[in-house]
């Protein structure tokens, strides 16, 4: 199975290359300095995590500019930062732009953690959305059998009235014919009697 795949846009070298120190090993790990780097970094690989710095270097978007982007839906998105401002960090958190927070400086144990956790997340995304996929693609099978059966159905019925309808108007006949051949049979006995 390939490697988790973690983004990371953040401005600063020295947290970038300690990042790589730290986790290179257990996950893919693909750093960029900038958003404009982000598309690039990744290929046709498959971001599991983007981690992206709040406070980007002047003149670039701020982090959770970043996490907005569509292109990022999949993925488990986590904000960095080394300034807590919590009213920005409950907004993104509850509005659902943002899964996690990562909190500069940080530990080893706490980066691996949250970091199996939101390839966790984002694996269960993949899976959800794929279960979804199936579910609506059977829920268009079952919809056109139940259209095909409702039509054989309906022609069924229409064949079985029809012959009903037949039988009616032949056991008709058949009554008809008793009659008057019961009729014959007693005109026949009094014509011999007379």
């Amino acid at each position: 199975m390939p490697l988790p795949v973690v983004l990371v846009c953040d401005d600063s070298p020295a947290v970038r290359a300690t990042l790589i120190a730290l986790i290179g090993a257990e996950f893919d790990l693909r750093c960029v300095a900038s958003p404009a780097e982000l598309a690039t970094a990744l290929g046709k690989a498959v971001a599991d995590v983007l981690v992206v710095d709040h406070h980007l270097g002047s003149g670039q978007s701020t982090g959770l500019e970043v996490l907005l982007d569509a292109r990022w839906s999949d993925c488990a998105r986590v904000l960095s930062s080394a300034d807590l401002d919590q009213a920005l960090l409950l907004d993104a958190i509850n509005r659902g732009h943002v899964d996690a927070f990562l909190p500069k400086p940080f530990s080893y144990e706490q980066l691996l953690a949250l970091l199996r956790q939101c390839v966790a997340t984002a694996r269960l995304r993949r899976d959800n959305r794929a279960l979804v996929a199936q579910l609506a693609e059977r829920n268009r099978s079952l919809e056109a059998a139940t259209v095909g059966l409702e039509a054989s159905v309906r022609d069924r019925t229409e064949h079985l009235e029809m012959l009903s309808k037949r039988l009616q108007d032949k056991h008709h006949e058949l009554v008809r014919l008793e009659t008057t051949s019961t009729v014959a049979h007693l005109v026949r006995g009094l014509a011999h009697e007379l």
